[in-house]
């Protein structure tokens, strides 16, 4: 009878010692917060911001996209002035930065500018594996318009 109950106490014995750690890593770890992705893996993103007459959002437009937990040195932002009559270009260079670029051209239409960016006029421009571009709105919840996917696409 003393090795049937060694058989069946020491396996009960280990399991509850090993449910015991189990349970205090758990509550030990539920605090942490981990992220998803560490930042050396999280691609870089290019946000393209073409404008044309935006002095009264472009501001917004731009502080929404910086406010963002992205890591600051894995996304860049480029705002393309469309050759505005107002003064959203003036409003635009303030955020130069290392990662804020403002570029002007010629009118030639919001679409025109939008089509050029995703048909590759402004692609030598990026440097991110992601490029999302903005057209309208002043606040990044509402303005995702898409994606375009690497920088040989």
């Amino acid at each position: 009878m003393q090795f049937i109950e060694f058989v069946i106490y020491v396996p009960i014995y280990i399991g509850l010692i090993a449910t015991t750690f189990y349970i205090l890593g758990y509550i030990g770890d539920k605090g942490r917060k981990k992220p998803l992705f560490k930042d050396s893996e999280l691609p870089k993103v290019s946000v393209i911001i073409p404008a044309w007459n935006e002095e009264k959002s472009i501001a917004n437009t731009i502080k929404s996209i910086l406010r963002s937990d992205y890591p600051k040195g894995k996304f860049e932002v480029i705002i393309i002035d469309d050759g505005s009559t107002d003064k959203t270009y003036e409003i635009a260079k303030k955020f130069k930065s290392k990662n804020v670029r403002v570029y002007r051209k010629k009118n030639g239409g919001k679409e025109v500018l939008t089509v050029s960016v995703i048909s590759g006029y402004a692609r030598g421009l990026l440097k991110g594996d992601f490029r999302f571009w903005i057209l309208k709105e002043n606040d990044l919840n509402k303005c995702f318009l898409g994606y375009d996917y690497g920088r040989n696409n």
